[in-house]
């Protein structure tokens, strides 16, 4: 069964440092328990935005539906490969020697998957192989969707 990850975050805006302060990673459960969970780990949160996968549109509408959690579709119109450098981006090292992106040690999902991803040459490219990148793809919907907002704002 597909893993549901939810991640955390924080976004400094006096530095643009984006933190990954905590994880809901579970398999066996369906959606409705995993958004009853998240309400019950987060009962009075004031969230900016809920990013999700696009492409689970009836997981979107019983999240909403049934627990109250709106979410907002991740950019799905910029590739895989442009949102992973812009997670890249994130994680390089500034001027300071700090990076724009933190992933807390409690992450520990998360932290596992940036070990485990892996490329594969696929038609003379680069390509990810779709494997164990369940909260990376949250992590790089996240980094899509912020670098969205911060340009219009």
């Amino acid at each position: 069964k597909t893993p549901f990850a939810c991640l955390y975050f924080a976004h400094d805006e006096s530095d643009d440092v984006l933190h990954v302060y905590a994880e809901y990673y579970a398999t066996e459960r369906t959606t409705v328990e995993n958004g009853r969970i998240l309400n019950r780990r987060s009962p009075d949160s004031d969230f900016r935005w809920t990013v999700a996968d696009p492409e689970s549109r009836d997981g979107r509408l019983t999240l909403a539906r049934e627990c109250g959690i709106e979410t907002k579709n991740a950019p799905k119109h910029v590739g895989v490969t442009e949102t992973i450098n812009w997670v890249k981006e994130r994680l390089a090292l500034n001027a300071e020697g700090r990076p724009h992106l933190i992933v807390h040690d409690c992450c520990r999902s998360l932290l596992r998957e940036f070990r485990l991803y892996r490329w594969s040459d696929g038609a003379g490219r680069d390509k990810p192989i779709k494997r164990n990148d369940h909260a990376l793809d949250a992590l790089r919907y996240q980094c899509a969707f912020l670098k969205r907002y911060l340009l219009h704002q």
